[in-house]
């Protein structure tokens, strides 16, 4: 997953300011009552099932414990059927509406907040100032480097062929490519650097519209950026109109890109609306995030495979056989396999990485003991909240022997697990190789047309 990184106010600037910015208040107004209405709904969720509970007490004590279960699922005419949980289904219905509300309310705020930190940043302070602080590289040379799968990469350098000045771009970071003259050195950054804005919010000099990038590599003397092929061919473009550009005319901004925005929006969004309109399994997983009434009940509930005794006979023998792990560790993941939803929670250094990165190899391997488990069990999606607990993540599992796919931007993705990337893995397959050829014959036939 690709992860937005916070921008820090510079020397002798305050950042309080934006933060009561009219967007951002309005923002907040519309968590807080989105807040409220969603606890107003989990409040009459609770109460209408404690209701029903009690007026059919009665009727429960008589009855076995397998009538008394909210409901189940069950293979039907070669379908998965869901029966019962119609307490659940109504609560989702009431309990869905103001959670995407809130969420939908924190992401914006957020999104406002950074927008307005960094427009301030630049309203306030001057390119030398920018500079100082290492937000903006100026004068750099730039040049075609080579190619990382389907993105282009190029490399920019300082002018005076010695080593880059001070600045805060990391491997991974969001940047912003625009053109730059040496004669507004002292102006205002912005729309041809007048007016106090980020280059992000118009276009840059010469009418060229800012070009998104990402950080590939960082050496003292130059960067390696990775960009999209349609922005690389603008590049392109503009150098061979203008070759002088090429030598001092560019400049580095940090990025304030809101595609992680977008995403957890349309992620909210489809909150309400399930992929599979007749999936038991996606109904009940929302049932158990979302909280309603029998939602621990879900929570509990074994996944279809564990319902077989030699699934669970084998996974007892795995875990046996894993000797980094205490004997609290190794109930934890007896229990994680067993139910539909487990949280763990635990302070830094007490192996909750660790003990992960085993349930995963369990669940694989026990799988893999059988082509029928591994058709029914499917791959593992393993994610975190940042590229670089991913990378460790990936790490860990392939240092178990697993067959490890990484998802996102290869750019984002540690160097020396980039190999494990889905782009290089399928360049690696015989029609990768060819896409690869390919690629290579056009590059060569536009080098011979220039």
């Amino acid at each position: 997953p690709a992860t937005r990184r916070r921008v820090r106010s510079t020397s002798g600037t305050s950042s309080s300011s934006s933060s009561s910015s009219p967007t951002s208040t309005a923002a907040i107004q519309q968590l807080l009552a989105g807040q409220r209405d969603l606890a107003a709904a989990q409040r009459r969720a609770a109460a209408a099932g404690s209701s029903r509970r009690r007026s059919s007490s009665a009727a429960a004590a008589a009855a076995s414990s397998s009538a008394s279960r909210p409901g189940e699922v069950a293979f039907v005419n070669g379908t998965w059927v869901l029966t019962g949980f119609e307490e659940d289904k109504k609560a989702l219905k009431e309990l869905v509406p103001p959670l995407q509300t809130r969420l939908k309310s924190a992401v914006e705020a957020e999104q406002q907040y950074e927008e307005a930190l960094i427009k301030s940043l630049y309203a306030k302070n001057n390119l030398k100032r920018l500079q100082k602080d290492g937000l903006v590289l100026l004068g750099l040379q730039a040049f075609p480097h080579d190619v990382l799968y389907s993105s282009m990469v190029w490399k920019f350098a300082a002018n005076a062929r010695g080593n880059l000045p001070y600045h805060r771009f990391r491997q991974g970071d969001s940047l912003l490519i625009t053109q730059y003259n040496a004669g507004q050195a002292d102006s205002r950054p912005g729309n041809g650097n007048k007016g106090g804005s980020h280059p992000g919010s118009g276009t840059g000099n010469n009418g060229i519209k800012p070009l998104d990038a990402t950080v590939l590599e960082v050496r003292k003397e130059y960067l390696l950026l990775t960009v999209d092929k349609s922005d690389s061919d603008q590049l392109q473009r503009v150098i061979a109109q203008s070759p002088a550009a090429a030598l001092a005319g560019w400049r580095l901004d940090q990025s304030v890109r809101d595609t992680t925005a977008k995403r957890q929006l349309e992620a909210i969004k489809r909150l309400a609306h399930l992929r599979q309109p007749n999936s038991p399994f996606e109904l009940l997983l929302r049932s158990a995030l979302v909280g309603t009434p029998n939602g621990h009940y879900v929570a509990t509930m074994p996944p279809m495979w564990v319902r077989d005794s030699s699934w669970r006979s084998d996974v007892r023998d795995l875990l046996a056989g894993i000797d980094n792990l205490n004997s609290s560790q190794k109930g934890a993941i007896a229990q994680a396999v067993t139910r539909s939803l487990t949280l763990w929670q635990g302070p830094p250094g007490t192996g909750k990485t660790r003990t992960l990165l085993a349930l995963v190899e369990v669940l694989v391997k026990t799988a893999l003991q059988q082509d029928k488990r591994w058709r029914d069990m499917g791959p593992l999606l393993a994610c975190a909240d940042t590229n670089a607990a991913v990378d460790n993540l990936v790490e860990g599992l392939v240092g178990k022997g697993l067959k490890v796919v990484r998802l996102g931007q290869p750019a984002k993705v540690r160097a020396a697990l980039r190999h494990l990337t889905l782009e290089a893995q399928a360049e690696a397959t015989p029609a990768g190789q060819r896409a690869a050829a390919l690629r290579e014959a056009s590059k060569a036939l536009f080098e011979r047309a220039k």
